[in-house]
């Protein structure tokens, strides 16, 4: 799969200025549990990598994301970075597109 590349990096550097919980999220429908971290302009999310797979999601891809006590947001699967265990996916509003 496209996101193991990236299985040799480090773990993503997140800004100073986020909030963070773990907690039950839906990812397209799904409930699962993971650890979100919130910045301004992103949603970084860590999942287990079983989790991760089980759902077949792929980069570029806009799902419905749900957290506890908030309506659905669209977002668009930015970039996987796995850390077997874990991977970190990042979420956004909006992809740039390079061209």
């Amino acid at each position: 799969m496209d996101f193991y590349r990236n299985s040799i990096a480090e773990r993503p550097t997140l800004p100073q200025n986020h909030e963070d919980s773990r907690s039950t999220i839906a990812l397209d429908g799904r409930k699962l549990w993971g650890y979100v971290v919130e910045t301004g302009e992103a949603m970084h999310i860590q999942l287990s990598i079983d989790d991760w797979e089980r759902m077949g999601l792929v980069e570029g891809q806009r799902i419905p994301v749900r957290l506890p006590d908030r309506a659905d947001l669209w977002l668009y699967v930015q970039s996987v970075t796995a850390l077997p265990p874990i991977v970190w996916v990042v979420m956004v509003r909006r992809l740039r597109v390079v061209g």
